[in-house]
């Protein structure tokens, strides 16, 4: 038997896997549902973008303005995004949400998608974020149903303070987390858990260091 080269496709993870033993018995709606779900991330993707360039613009969304994300939504690739993925999207929701992180990450002065790092284990890409007058702030857009948790953006509060050498005794901070369908969470963490997820971070990276150095990781 000479085998079909498919190279390209390894890696990867087909809609329909022989490795998910649970698809042989979905009926055509569970289908549906699972091929809105695969395109989850890529809308996420693309609504960032779109928030992204709002707030670098200073441009404050008003409502009518919906169409300015659906029109980001059909641009953004249509092989990625299809339509019928956008018909079952509830584009006033998620707007709204989006209106809101936007609008305030502009009335705060925040700054988008900025890089927070302590190692190359350890980093992340904040949605919105700023100090100014002793005060830290940080904005997460949620696009997805899954249970928001602050303990993500107490990780982004605990690489702020450690590069760039903040006491969080000393300053204020606040944390706040938009998710569509549901009220803005905001969250003042103590100074103790930006303390403790930093010693966190430190011991949990050395560990890794030590794993590499002795040949185990």
């Amino acid at each position: 038997m000479q085998w079909i080269d498919h190279s390209e496709l390894r890696g990867t993870h087909a809609l329909l896997s022989p490795s998910n033993t649970a698809w042989p018995n979905y009926d055509s709606e569970h289908l549906h549902q699972i091929m809105i779900s695969r395109k989850a991330s890529d809308v996420g993707t693309a609504i960032h973008a779109f928030a992204e360039e709002c707030i670098r613009q200073k441009f404050r969304l008003k409502k009518g303005d919906e169409r300015l994300l659906i029109f980001e939504l059909r641009q953004y690739d249509e092989a990625t995004i299809p339509e019928y993925v956008l018909k079952e999207m509830d584009i006033e929701l998620i707007f709204d949400n989006v209106k809101d992180y936007v609008n305030d990450a502009i009335g705060f002065h925040l700054i988008p998608e900025v890089v927070l790092y302590y190692n190359e284990d350890c980093y992340g890409t904040a949605d919105a974020i700023g100090f100014s007058g002793n005060k830290l702030r940080i904005h997460d857009l949620k696009t997805g149903t899954s249970h928001a948790s602050m303990s993500q953006l107490i990780s982004y509060a605990a690489l702020v303070c450690n590069e760039y050498h903040l006491d969080p005794f000393k300053i204020e901070t606040e944390l706040r987390i938009y998710q569509t369908g549901t009220d803005i969470l905001s969250c003042v963490p103590e100074p103790e858990e930006i303390i403790e997820r930093i010693n966190v971070i430190k011991r949990e990276t050395a560990y890794i260091a030590e794993l590499r150095k002795n040949g185990r990781g």
